[in-house]
């Protein structure tokens, strides 16, 4: 419908005069930076809100609104980039501590070995060095007890030809009997015996022999575990495995011919003076 701009009528979009009033009717010649106003026909400018005619208000032309740039596809695009560049950076680094780890694991037994022998050669160098400071000081101790023996021995050769002997008849093996061994003994030289385990006094009784040590420890033999032996040595079994001989004999003590008990027990030797 054409409205005419004189009476406001609505006419056919075909028709060229108002069919109300006569007025030519505006069809092909309307501006087209022109609005008609639907209430009387008049043109109006785009602009204007309001007729110039009528005072009809006009409703605001609703433009298209500006399309919103999209931001997620440069945040997704920027994601996907970081992704790939920390995938690489990790695969990498992966790649690098695995080549680390395995020169390492390459390099370990040989530093193990290169660690354990030198702790073998330190360890080997110390027992030497111990073992050195052990025969030093077994050296020095064979040498004193030595010393000591031959101090005790002077001491005890001096004491014996300072005072008056009493050493005993020496008789024939045959002859000799347990009676002869009855009395002290004292102890007056040692072979033999670094340790100094042989007893340094004997007391024989009528029913036992004591002998006593220089930590002063006691032992006792009895007459029943007393007998004479073939080589006519006075023997003492206490098993199977253990004996000792007992016998008088002559012994040349500082350049003097003594009559002394003598002592034998597992090589160890020692002679004794009656007190």
């Amino acid at each position: 419908m054409i409205k005419c701009s004189k009476c406001g009528a609505d006419n056919p979009l075909e028709a060229t005069f108002c069919e109300s009033c006569g007025q030519a009717l505006n069809q092909n010649n309307q501006n087209i930076n022109e609005k008609q106003c639907p209430q009387c026909g008049t043109f109006n400018e785009l602009a204007v809100a309001f007729c110039t005619n009528c005072g009809f208000v006009f409703q605001p032309i609703e433009r298209s609104a500006k399309r919103k740039k999209m931001v997620w596809p440069w945040l997704l695009g920027l994601l996907i980039l970081v992704l790939i560049v920390g995938g690489s950076s990790y695969f990498v680094l992966t790649n690098a501590q695995d080549k680390s780890v395995t020169t390492l694991k390459k390099r370990q037994p040989k530093l193990n070995n290169r660690q354990e022998s030198v702790a073998n050669s330190k360890e080997e160098a110390s027992i030497a060095a111990e073992n050195a400071s052990l025969k030093k000081q077994n050296a020095s101790s064979q040498a004193s007890v030595q010393s000591t023996n031959k101090a005790s021995s002077s001491s005890a050769a001096t004491s014996s030809s300072a005072k008056t002997n009493h050493d005993p008849v020496l008789k024939a093996p045959e002859t000799l009997s347990k009676t002869d061994l009855e009395g002290q003994w004292q102890l007056v030289e040692r072979a033999g015996d670094p340790n100094e385990v042989l007893p340094v006094k004997i007391n024989a009784a009528g029913n036992a022999i004591v002998m006593t040590t220089k930590n002063g420890e006691t032992s006792t033999m009895y007459p029943e575990s007393i007998r004479w032996s073939s080589t006519d040595q006075l023997n003492y079994l206490e098993s199977a495995d253990a004996q000792f001989a007992m016998t008088i004999e002559k012994k040349v003590i500082n350049g003097q011919e003594r009559v002394l008990l003598k002592h034998v027990d597992e090589g160890k030797t020692a002679w004794y003076e009656k007190l």
